[in-house]
């Protein structure tokens, strides 16, 4: 069995004079090396954080573009309307941005290279947006998300189509929800939080996976990203073809109502042709008066206890074949 190792009291000391020297010289080297760390200028670190911010944004704008890539299979352009249009539903209609005068009549929608047939179902100068029904075949609508699902601040990406059918976009962050009132309509709306120019009106709001936030409506001087829900129910009782009370509303901007076997004029919009015939909101025709007559005629009509006389212009559809006019 081997002796326990035994130490003398000169070598304990020389011992822990050795490990002193040691932690000295670890401590003399250890703030050389902070100060090397140190020595990087103000100007380079600032040059660095640039580096690293734009190479997040440079990252964050293809991702955008990628999304508004994916989402634009559901944007088309509409000559009709010289706007934007989002397909909506399965029932394959398209709703695009109303441009404020009287239109009839089908349509060609483009979708990048791809024309789509489109024939106008909805349209009131009440209303921001017009419908229209495609032909087959039709293209595969996008899921729309509930706004509830939606988080503040949120990336989300606008996409609309200008003349020609090319694709234009732009990147926004979720603000919040709000309410919108565009005339008589109300509508609830999302918060886009970017600028949008008025060329973008009947495009989309779309989240970065593709699917539905809102629908760019014009809304007085400005565009309301309008929630799928709030125009919904615009949508849900539109008939396969337009009805006479939707006709005399697109064509000649007015509403009527009936009473006492007699039609009263209920509203007239400024800017058809029902304004500028002088029909007035009040005025009382006969039962018979047949508004959407395509013979010109002069409307007789009781206002205020006088009959007053009214040429009444037909307006043929844009794009109509002219009838000859016999000399």
């Amino acid at each position: 069995m081997s002796e326990p190792l035994q130490f003398s009291r000169k070598s304990i000391l020389i011992f822990a004079a050795v490990s002193v020297l040691i932690l000295v010289g670890g401590a003399l080297l250890k703030p050389e090396r902070r100060a090397a760390i140190e020595k990087v200028s103000e100007q380079e670190r600032s040059r660095l954080q640039r580096i690293v911010r734009r190479r997040s944004v440079e990252e964050i704008g293809e991702i955008i573009a990628e999304a508004a890539v994916r989402s634009s299979e559901y944007v088309v352009y509409s000559g009709l309307t010289q706007s934007s249009g989002v397909v909506y539903g399965q029932a394959g209609r398209v709703v695009a941005a109303s441009p404020g005068k009287p239109i009839e009549g089908p349509d060609t929608l483009f979708a990048g290279d791809a024309k789509l047939s489109g024939n106008l179902i909805f349209a009131r100068p009440d209303l921001p947006f017009v419908v229209f029904s495609l032909s087959s075949p039709r293209p595969k609508p996008p899921r729309i998300l509930s706004s509830g699902a939606l988080q503040l601040g949120q990336w989300l990406v606008a996409v609309w189509r200008v003349s020609g059918g090319s694709l234009a976009f732009a990147p926004g962050l979720l603000g919040g929800n709000s309410s919108a009132a565009c005339g008589k309509t109300s509508l609830r709306a999302v918060n886009f939080g970017s600028a949008l120019p008025n060329s973008a009106a009947g495009g989309g709001v779309f989240d970065l996976d593709g699917e539905l936030v809102a629908l760019l409506v014009p809304c007085e001087d400005s565009l309301v990203a309008a929630v799928p829900e709030s125009v919904a129910s615009y949508l849900v009782s539109i008939p396969a073809t337009p009805s006479t009370e939707d006709l005399l509303a697109n064509r000649f901007g007015i509403a009527i109502e009936a009473k006492d076997k007699n039609l009263v004029v209920s509203t007239v919009w400024p800017g058809y042709p029902a304004a500028q015939a002088g029909l007035l909101a009040g005025d009382v025709l006969p039962g018979e008066t047949n508004l959407s007559a395509k013979e010109p005629e002069v409307l007789r009509i009781s206002r205020g206890g006088r009959l007053v006389r009214i040429p009444w212009p037909y307006q043929p559809p844009p794009g109509a074949p002219g009838e000859e006019v016999k000399k």
